[in-house]
């Protein structure tokens, strides 16, 4: 009997239709100011598409592979935002989808007599797509997940490995991540010091001390431990998988996947594994954009006081705001020499208004004052 449990990253998911009290009074990290020449909103940036087409003339080839092309990358962007199970639309004509587009950037170019052959990156511009996905009533997610470290254990009667072989489970997840496209930034330990600092055993007995040293080295902001357990059951070999996700601190989140009693086709066993990867892969990725969907009919609002000394600090601060996927309206309410108040409209929850201020290194924290319960913003402590 096989089960698959998904279960929300997050134990709240609403829109809040409150006002809040948020203190903003700190300097942002270098990590979360977005280069200039990158893509306004990274979800909607899609690298990499590789373009090829023969014709005629070269003139031919590069308007056929650069309509593929474009045609490729929308499909990869539906892919990675929009939730899973709903109906498909109608596919988009090519000067459709240019209508959606920011900008294209040429990464790589071969031009031959009858053969045109490139790499393009594309920005898709977030407001033309959000409208598009409104009209045709498609629910999506724009927020990309700070890093999550995946430590994949193949634990067998006779021993637990991660960082030793035979781990199948780890090796596909290598695989795995090399062609993964979605809004969770996951990755596998790269740190050596990693390795010699943590011991599988106390990984398998989920001790947070040793889940917060391994997301402090690795740099991520959660830890997704995935352990898949092997036996031989008559000629069958049976696997059972658990992955749990915890924080930076080691605490338990919830339960992301569970799989019971497996049976792995003996004569192909590696692409057994992989599609139980994928599944997971799928899975988890789908209960983050649910977690982080954006709803523009369901908005919450916010007030927000802003902590600035200077008027430099000030407009930092409203540009971080202005960036979050949740955040689909702000207007300032009043400006004074040591701040001001803006109002906020959401266009999601405040759990994922919290997903996006992760990557600042900021957090909403509830702090009761004269009987009232407000929220602030403060750095997160490690």
């Amino acid at each position: 009997m096989i089960v698959h449990l998904y279960t929300r990253i997050s134990a709240f998911c609403t829109s809040v239709l409150t006002v809040l009290l948020i203190t903003f009074g700190m300097t942002l990290p270098a990590q979360a100011q977005d280069n200039a020449n990158a893509c306004p909103a990274r979800a909607f940036y899609i690298e990499n598409v590789e373009l090829a087409a023969l014709a005629e003339t070269s003139e031919a080839a590069r308007i056929t592979a650069t309509e593929d092309g474009l045609n490729q990358a929308w499909q990869r962007l539906m892919a990675r935002i929009v939730i899973g199970g709903q109906a498909p639309t109608t596919p988009l004509a090519t000067d459709q989808l240019n209508a959606l587009l920011d900008y294209t950037r040429i990464v790589s170019e071969t031009v031959l007599a009858s053969r045109y052959q490139a790499v393009f990156d594309y920005c898709f511009d977030r407001l033309r797509v959000r409208d598009y996905l409104a009209e045709n009533n498609l629910r999506h997610a724009e927020l990309r997940s700070g890093p999550i470290l995946i430590l994949p254990i193949w634990s067998t009667p006779q021993s637990e490995n991660l960082w030793r072989k035979p781990n199948p489970w780890a090796e596909s997840w290598v695989r795995r991540l090399a062609y993964h496209d979605g809004l969770l930034n996951l990755k596998l330990p790269r740190n050596l010091a990693t390795e010699r600092a943590i011991e599988v055993s106390s990984l398998t007995a989920r001790n947070a001390e040793t889940l917060a040293k391994a997301a402090r080295l690795e740099k991520t902001e959660r830890v997704l431990l995935m352990i898949m357990s092997p036996r031989q059951v008559e000629n069958n070999i049976v696997v059972d998988v658990k992955a749990d996700l915890y924080d930076r601190n080691g605490s338990f989140e919830s339960t992301a996947y569970t799989l019971t009693e497996a049976v792995l086709d003996t004569s192909a066993i590696e692409p057994s594994i992989d599609a139980i990867a994928a599944t997971l892969l799928d899975g988890i990725e789908d209960v983050w954009r649910n977690t982080n969907v954006i709803d523009l009919q369901d908005s919450g609002v916010v007030l927000v006081t802003i902590k600035a000394q200077s008027l430099k600090e000030w407009r930092s601060a409203l540009n971080v705001l202005e960036a979050l996927p949740p955040v689909e309206q702000l207007s300032v309410i009043r400006l004074a020499n040591n701040g001001g108040l803006v109002r906020i409209k959401l266009a999601g929850s405040i759990t994922s208004l919290n997903y996006a201020l992760e990557g600042y290194g900021l957090e909403l924290k509830e702090e009761g004052i004269a009987n009232t319960s407000s929220l602030f913003l403060s750095k997160i402590i490690n």
